[in-house]
């Protein structure tokens, strides 16, 4: 007997040994059943009783079936589904050799199934014996290789025509034992003791290696321990996952998408598509609705199918037509909008109005005739020489103004000194230069010296003088009909006795007669002798005699003593006579000359001084002076009070404050220091509340107190305890409560300080102090942060606004009382440029003084607040210099001194310093010398304009503005430069250098290279240090340059000229780098657009590399032409930047076109901040550091011009709304 073993894979039999791992027989005891059985001991469970010792019909050990029957079947039962790995039937035998069994012809064309049911047919087949083997070749024990899985196992056979004809007729069940060798489900390996990879389907593996036949969903892998992935799911991982959101892998076994759906798709499984008018992510998202075709959009990424609708574009329809367009595929034009802004952008409505020269809702219709400008709305001027015909665009008069008008709009009386037609007349000689009328000439004020008539053209007849010839020539001149007609002086010489321009002084210091040029006698005890005949009215002195006391003979002597008392009544009662003529007459002379003398005092004081100018005024115009003086309070004190026996000094006129400071500055200041010395010093008045032992800690210094006369003192309510503060009220010279000086809040006086400025009505509060300064506090921080609310006692403080400026900040506050449930706003106006040490820049100081009293409304009688750190140094020096100004402006004269002295009754040691007290009459100078006057952008628009029609006498403005700043121009000796001369390597004459107070310093080399630099820092309008103005750079010198860039970590250099011009081959301009010991410079990027760029790196071994930007115009700019494209393209560009450092402007000397730029720049930058602008103070400030700065009437004139076409450029600027 042998045995034949036979595998099946797929589907393919082939004969292989029989695998070498030990596995049990799983059928062994099963339950089994067949179709029929053959008896009772033959039945369908002796084929797994496991016996197999007789295998014949009799022993009771092998299932047999009955016979004649066309099918035949047989079953076992494992239990459950069990994994097989192979079978091996014994066949019945009945112990005859096996060539002569006769029973081998119904066992061909076999079926063994594996199921899961007890239908076969839901099965695999694991052998079909069709034509396999014959009766010659099918063996009594059969091996089958099965690698199948299933509960049941089922031996079938039938009989069927057409089967090969040594197939038995009918079908039997001839089974001795059947075996099946595998492992229940869940296990596998030798004798089954191993469990199959959780993940295999149903539990079921292979039985040698343990790889899952099949994975349960989700899984994959031998033995399905990898989860699916690669956007595969399910059973077999053969379901591709929807789409997830940015391709996320779904869920491995339900291929949910767990992070959600990408575009375009919803649903669990991200296999949906958005339905109509959905897009994005899950669709979440609607199509918009501006969508042209019934909102269609494209569902993944929402673009608008088949266009937008009218009034939108883009991908999505999401942008509004723009740059001039509307209506349907932004077609359409918009018409002629207000500022060229946007029309509506689906019907082209001019939402804001129409521009100049247009109007209708579409802003498509011309402006009819008469009128012009925005919608239409304005009429041609009346003055117009043809009211009704003008541009319907500008309004500019065309054809000219009727006489007496000028300007593009006829809306500009004559001025300048002329008058009528096209203001082509010239007034006469109006008083003080006064303007004439615009249309006739005739001089509205009168006329000025030597000149009478309406229009002020007719000279003065003869014996007349001054303003409108009302005076008469002096009666002592030789011929009084002759004297000049400006000034009333004597033509020619005086009359007897007589002398001065005037001849309105008597002969004097011992002479008299014609021209005074006689010498009197010897008049007693040296009297003057009468000035008209040189007689002595007192008598003669020893040794002369006669009337005009000539030498006597001793024979005179002799007869004169024995005359006796009769020749001296004689002579005393002669000389009485002439004695009483002359006092007769000059009696009658002194009153005319008295009424003559008021009369014409105003002229000649005028014409002594020089008072009227033709540059700017220093007073107010049609302003009546007057004495005004700071107003005093009374002492209910017994002190005797401290100024009684203190020294005067008399008022100083405005016109005259430069010649006092020179005087007083001679010596080292020692006019200004024996000044200050005489004011007095220390407590002169009672100071107790301030020294209760409750108050002490209020007070910041120990010896700085409120006195109690003039002391503030607080309303004690629930939030004050105590009704102390260290403050004072100071009289001013309008109100008595004008001022409070108060001492820097403490941290725990801050709650005193509001309840101060509310129960005061405070509306502005001046800070002097920074709040530390030199490492010391000098004052809490008594406001909020910006947007912060901060409570005080009964008060709360909110921040609204904080601007920041060169040398001071802004801030805008708003208050709230809880007691009084009211709200109040304040502004506190912070200088922080008034140095640790010393004193700050008087013109700075001007400056912020004029921002805070022109942002006082005229009507707050509120005191005005001011403060440093003890509150009385810097604060006295602000308060004088407030007073002052308002005292000089209404008077025509101040006096410092008396100012100190009224502030220091009312507060103790007020001005703290002599330096303090000198900085008072500089800035005073300051502020009287010139304006400071920003106008608002439209006003300087005008002006602007006017400046640049060429007619000659609007180039008289531009060239009086500039001659003033010449005036003013700072004066600097050789002791101001010094150490720039010693230290400049030029030598040139010609080399503008820089102040010692302004210049820049350079850390020194390790190759002892000098510290000095031709460079000064320039302000901008917010920031002290915003420029760095310097030349450029010679080969010997670029390495000092490059030092200043990387000393002052300047990020940007400006060229005031293409660098072709003066800085070729010294940067460079490929990428080769250029070294200049001990630093490389290389070009990084090279731009060109509306100026040129070139960003440079300035390496040094060592340390850490500097990259900065070189900016240059595109063209050189040129002032003699009217373009300013060219210098406004850089100036915007640095506009543009952003960097805390300063930038470094360049031009050949440090000065030229560098004033223009930075004038330029900042002027923009005041017009950003304040919406006006003022040139003059912007140019009169640069030229403190560098008087060199814009040197010519052209440069001058150009920084109007640019900052007009500025203005005017600008499309949507407000200011060109005119």
């Amino acid at each position: 007997m042998y045995i034949l073993t036979l595998q099946i894979i797929m589907g393919c039999f082939f004969i292989n040994p029989i695998k070498s791992v030990s596995l049990p027989n799983i059928a062994l005891g099963k339950d089994a059943i067949q179709s029929r059985t053959h008896d009772r001991t033959t039945g369908a469970e002796k084929a797994v009783d496991g016996m197999k010792s007789d295998l014949s019909v009799n022993g009771g050990q092998c299932a047999l079936s009955g016979s004649n029957f066309k099918t035949a079947t047989w079953r076992v039962d494992l239990g459950d589904i069990s994994s097989i790995d192979h079978i091996t039937i014994y066949y019945r035998t009945d112990h005859s050799p096996w060539e002569n069994n006769g029973f081998r012809a119904t066992f061909l064309g076999f079926y063994v199934y594996v199921s899961n049911t007890t239908n076969r047919n839901e099965g695999h087949i694991c052998f079909h014996d069709n034509g396999y083997f014959n009766i010659s070749t099918i063996p009594p024990v059969l091996t089958l290789n099965c690698s199948l899985h299933g509960k049941y196992v089922i031996y079938y056979n039938e009989r069927i025509s057409g089967q090969p004809s040594y197939y038995s007729p009918f079908s039997e069940i001839n089974l001795c034992e059947f075996e099946i060798y595998g492992c229940q489900q869940g296990s596998y390996g030798e004798n089954c003791v191993s469990s199959c990879p959780v993940n295999c389907l149903s539990n079921l593996c292979e039985l040698v290696t343990g790889n899952c036949f099949q994975c349960d969903a989700g899984y994959k892998g031998p033995r399905c321990q990898i989860e699916c992935d690669g956007g595969t799911y399910g059973q077999g991982c053969s379901s591709t996952c929807g789409s997830c959101i940015n391709n996320t892998q779904c869920h491995h076994i339900t291929g949910t998408c767990v992070q959600g759906c990408g575009p375009g798709y919803q649903g669990n499984k991200c296999k949906e598509e958005c339905p109509f008018g959905k897009y994005g992510i899950n669709c979440q998202h609607d199509c918009s609705s501006t969508c042209n075709a019934s909102h269609s959009c494209n569902r993944t990424t929402g673009e608008c199918v088949g266009g937008c609708e009218a009034g939108w574009k883009g991908i999505f329809c999401e942008q509004q037509c723009d740059g001039g367009m509307y209506g349907q595929d932004c077609g359409n034009t918009c018409g002629s909008c207000i500022n060229n802004t946007q029309c509506h952008h689906v019907n082209g409505t001019c939402l804001k109005g129409c521009g100049p020269g247009y109007k209708g809702d579409k802003c498509t219709e011309e402006c009819p005739l008469g009128t012009y400008g925005n919608d239409c709305k304005n009429d041609c001027s009346t003055m117009c020489s043809d009211s009704n015909h003008c541009n319907r665009t500008t309004g500019e008069c065309i054809g000219g103004c009727k006489p007496g008008w000028k300007g593009f709009f006829c809306k500009q009386e004559c001025d300048g000194g002329t008058y009528g037609q096209a203001c082509s007349k010239t007034c006469g000689s109006c008083i003080n230069g006064t303007q004439c009328h615009h249309v006739n000439g005739s001089c509205l004020q009168g006329c000025g010296a030597g000149f009478q008539g309406d229009n002020c053209t007719e000279e003065c007849t003869a014996g007349t003088y001054g303003n409108n010839c009302k005076h008469s020539c002096s009666i002592t001149c030789n011929v009084t009909t002759r004297c000049e007609i400006t000034t009333g002086k004597c033509v020619g010489e005086c009359i007897s006795g007589w002398k001065g321009f005037w001849c309105e002084l008597q002969c004097d210091g011992g002479m008299y007669g014609q021209a005074c040029s006689k010498t009197c006698g010897s008049c007693i005890n040296n009297t003057q002798c009468h000035h008209i005949n040189g007689s002595c009215l007192q008598g003669c002195g020893p040794g002369h005699l006669g009337d005009k006391c000539t030498p006597a003979s001793t024979e005179e002597l002799s007869n004169e003593q024995s005359n006796g008392n009769a020749a001296i009544i004689g002579g005393v009662v002669g000389t009485t006579s002439v004695f009483a003529v002359a006092i007769v007459f000059v009696f009658f002379f002194r009153r005319w000359k008295t009424r003559e003398s008021k009369a014409n005092e105003s002229d000649r004081k005028k014409f002594e001084t020089g008072i009227d100018n033709d540059g700017f005024s220093t007073l107010p115009e049609n302003v009546e002076t007057k004495d005004t003086v700071m107003v005093a309070r009374p002492l209910e004190t017994s002190s005797v009070d401290m100024y009684e026996n203190a020294d005067q000094v008399p008022d100083v006129y405005i016109n005259e404050i430069k010649q006092t400071i020179e005087v007083k500055s001679r010596n080292k200041n020692s006019g200004f220091r024996k000044e200050y010395s005489l004011l007095p010093n220390g407590e002169k008045y009672p100071c107790s509340a301030a020294k209760q032992p409750g108050n002490a800690t209020k007070n910041r210094f120990k010896t700085t107190f409120p006195y109690d006369h003039s002391r503030v003192v607080l309303k004690v309510d629930n939030a004050i305890s105590s009704d102390y503060i260290n403050a004072n009220y100071i009289a001013g010279p309008v109100r008595e409560h004008e001022y409070i000086a108060s001492q820097g809040p403490k941290q725990h006086t801050v709650n005193d300080f509001w309840a101060m400025i509310w129960q005061e009505n405070i509306t502005q509060i001046v800070m002097l102090t920074g709040l530390i300064e030199g490492g010391k506090v000098k004052c809490s921080k008594y406001w909020p942060d910006l947007g912060i609310e901060k409570e005080c006692g009964n008060m709360k403080i909110r921040l609204e606004k904080e601007m920041y400026f060169a040398s001071h900040a802004v801030r805008s506050m708003k208050l709230f009382n809880k007691a009084a449930n009211t709200f109040r706003s304040l502004t506190q106006y912070h200088y922080t440029s008034w140095p640790d040490h010393g004193t700050p820049e008087p013109l700075d100081l001007v400056l912020f003084h004029n921002h805070v009293m022109t942002s006082r409304a005229s009507s707050d009688t509120s005191p005005l607040v001011v403060h440093c750190s003890a509150g009385i140094g810097r604060t006295g020096t602000y308060i004088a210099l407030d007073a002052l100004c308002k005292t000089g402006k209404t008077s025509g004269k101040v006096n410092v001194m008396e100012c100190v002295k009224a502030m220091r009754t009312d507060r103790m040691n007020m001005v703290q310093t002599y330096e303090q007290y000198m900085t008072i009459y500089v800035a005073l100078f300051e502020a009287f010398r010139a304006p400071i006057k920003a106008l608002n952008v439209s006003d300087f628009v005008q002006k602007a304009e006017s400046m640049h029609n060429h007619e000659p006498a609007n180039r008289t403005v531009i060239r009086k503005e500039f001659q003033q700043l010449h005036t003013i121009l700072p004066e600097y000796g050789p002791e101001d430069y010094k150490f720039a001369k010693e230290n400049n390597s030029t030598n040139s004459p010609n080399t503008i250098l820089p102040l010692d107070k302004y210049g820049l310093h350079l850390t020194p080399l390790p190759n002892c290279r000098g510290s000095f630099i031709n460079a000064v820092y320039l302000p901008s309008c917010k920031d002290e240090k915003a420029f760095i103005l310097t030349e450029y750079p010679s080969s010997e010198s670029i390495v000092n340059f490059l030092r200043l860039i990387k000393d002052h970590e300047a990020d940007y250099i400006v060229f005031m000229n293409p660098s072709d011009d003066f800085m070729k081959g010294k940067i460079p301009s490929t990428s080769e780098p250029i070294s200049y010991p001990p630093f490389t410079l290389s070009l990084q990027s090279a731009t060109e657009s509306d100026v040129k760029t070139k960003k440079l790196l300035i390496s040094r071994s060592g340390q850490e590399a500097k990259t900065c930007v070189v900016v240059e115009p595109i063209a050189l700019i040129d002032t003699s032409k009217p373009d300013t494209s060219t210098i406004r393209k850089l100036v915007n560009y640095a506009l543009g930047i952003s960097t805390v450092n300063a930038a470094i402007v360049v031009s050949k000397d440090g000065a030229e076109r560098c004033g223009m730029f930075c004038a330029i720049y900042n002027c923009l930058q005041q017009m950003r901040i304040e919406d006006s602008v003022d040139v003059f103070t912007a140019v009169r400030q640069m030229r403190i550091r560098r008087p060199e700065l814009c040197q010519t009437q052209e440069e001058y004139g150009f920084i109007y011009k640019t900052l007009l076409d500025h203005i005017q450029s600008e499309s949507e600027n407000v200011y060109c709304n005119m």
